[in-house]
């Protein structure tokens, strides 16, 4: 087994707080958190804070004292660090007394006016005129993986050629999951039949 450590992601969350007034405290802790949070394939905060009240032991692999786990507002504060003001407009859950926009409503009768469509043709423009994209909020994210899975899995052995490994985007041809009941082809009334049916990609593992 390979311990994760996230020692050298310190002075990059060291320099999202201020370095006067009260010292911040649980950043580490509140990572590991998310960490396992994600382990577990939970995804309401809300719900992993009671989940962390629940069983001690998971608090203690967070790094947290089970009678001093720090609340949401905590975890969520660690996210607008991370994203900024992003956060807040975007990724932030709206609160129910929120009033939806309705300045740009279309009347009755009328569209919505048509928005430019960003086209590949743009973004490729847009690097070779010498931009840099240093300002997305996804960067300190991407920096904070980088650190922790990629160099970590590099310096660990679990890459075995990192000068010849090739990382992958969003839009690349990867192998996907299907569904074991494919969709089926004929009319039957028995949605159990045994008919033949088709699958979208013959090549894609079940799981």
């Amino acid at each position: 087994m390979v311990q994760l450590c996230v020692d050298d992601i310190i002075p990059i969350l060291r320099g999202l707080y201020s370095h006067t007034g009260r010292p911040v405290k649980n950043q580490i802790e509140i990572l590991r958190s998310f960490i396992l949070m994600a382990h577990f394939n939970e995804t309401r905060i809300k719900k992993w804070i009671q989940s962390l009240h629940d069983a001690p032991l998971l608090a203690l692999l967070c790094g947290f004292e089970p009678d001093n786990i720090p609340a949401a507002s905590n975890h969520y504060d660690f996210m607008t660090r991370i994203f900024g003001d992003f956060f807040h407009h975007n990724i932030y859950p709206p609160s129910r007394y929120h009033k939806p926009n309705t300045k740009h409503k279309p009347k009755k009768g009328e569209k919505l006016n048509n928005l430019d469509k960003l086209t590949t043709d743009d973004v490729v423009n847009f690097y070779l005129d010498g931009n840099d994209d240093n300002d997305r909020p996804e960067l300190l994210l991407q920096k904070l993986f980088d650190i922790l899975a990629v160099n970590f899995s590099v310096d660990n052995g679990l890459i075995d050629n990192p000068s010849s490994t090739i990382a992958s985007g969003d839009g690349s041809s990867l192998h996907i999951h299907s569904n074991p009941f494919g969709r089926k082809i004929c009319n039957c009334p028995n949605h159990h039949c045994d008919c033949d049916r088709r699958y979208s990609d013959s090549e894609a593992d079940i799981g």
